[in-house]
């Protein structure tokens, strides 16, 4: 590459995209790693991701019941908030 004057141009592997506030409390692992509850409704996960968009970057939250893997929530907007999880909609 050196004689060609190729030059490498490396992008950035990670962004980080919050910054926790080490004063809030984190919640209680009652999950334990058990992904596969018995029945309907037991256990319920979430996440938040983001996306690029026509709009520009966008911030997916869902909520999937842990026995069927159905989303039966989702939220999307520009700002990764509480707001962002807390306007899941039902589907």
């Amino acid at each position: 590459m050196e004689p060609l004057g190729l030059k490498v141009k490396q992008r950035i592997a990670y962004k980080v995209t919050t910054m926790r506030k080490h004063s809030h409390s984190v919640a209680d692992n009652i999950v334990d790693q058990q992904f596969n509850p018995k029945q309907a409704n037991q256990v319920w996960a979430g996440d938040v991701t983001y996306l690029r968009t026509g709009q520009g970057w966008m911030y997916l939250a869902i909520v999937m019941v842990l026995y069927s893997r159905r989303i039966i929530g989702w939220s999307i907007h520009k700002r990764i908030t509480v707001d962002l999880v807390e306007r899941c909609r039902w589907h």
